[in-house]
């Protein structure tokens, strides 16, 4: 039971970390976080678009949020890595987000969310989907979903494969949530076979050897010397 315990804490304590760092680095790209923990302390990757905001002069800010961070949650010695995005289109978080900020805007949920749905495509997806759920156009809850391309829902290869995004707007209605889905172009899947070129052989003409025929009788009469009398 202890170990159950300590483990639902940690989850929780993860659970907040994202959380706290999603509004305390949203303005700089927040695109997702992994925590390893070890003996002598915390490792925190973070995926930044614009790592410069987050780090700020001489790394006085990253220090400001290493500090913060320690006093908050009770880590121990926590270390903070800044890894860059480098294609912000298929990154999930940042995607829900960008959706989010267009609703806040006053666009129509429907425009916005084919507009993040082309952007994420042409970047070269594999698949992606788009939920939008909440007051959309009146008191009454909607939900709105739009797929395209090729998506996993379900089994192991939904949860490798499969990057997801979560985000909410506060509009005048009410709270609407969005949840963006996005299957990359590297991605392998299970079930895919891989087809190898047929091998060409090579065939070497072999030569036939060559047979010495036997002399008939015309050559042994020639070579024999004719007797005189």
């Amino acid at each position: 039971m202890a170990g159950e315990r300590k483990l639902i804490r940690d989850l929780v304590t993860q659970m907040l970390l994202k959380e706290y760092l999603q509004k305390e680095v949203q303005r700089s790209g927040f695109g997702g976080m992994k925590i390893q923990r070890g003996p002598m302390s915390t490792n925190i990757s973070m995926e930044i678009q614009r790592p410069g905001l987050v780090i700020g002069r001489k790394g006085s800010a990253i220090s400001d949020l290493t500090a913060r961070i320690s006093d908050k949650f009770g880590m121990e010695n926590p270390q903070i890595e800044i890894q860059d995005i480098n294609n912000p289109s298929l990154n999930s978080n940042l995607m829900a987000y960008q959706l989010t900020k267009m609703l806040r805007r006053g666009w129509n949920h429907r425009r916005a969310a084919y507009t993040i749905v082309t952007r994420i495509m042409e970047a070269g997806a594999k698949g992606c989907e788009v939920i939008i759920s909440g007051k959309l156009t009146s008191q009454r809850h909607r939900t709105l979903k739009i797929t395209k391309g090729y998506i996993k829902h379900s089994g192991e290869a939904a949860k490798e494969v499969m990057s997801k995004g979560y985000a909410e707007a506060k509009l005048k209605p009410g709270v609407v949530g969005v949840v963006v889905s996005i299957m990359k172009s590297d991605v392998l899947l299970p079930d895919k076979i891989k087809e190898k070129a047929p091998v060409k052989e090579i065939e070497k003409e072999v030569e036939a050897p060559q047979v010495e025929e036997a002399p008939g009788k015309e050559a042994k009469e020639a070579k024999e010397p004719k007797e005189t009398k």
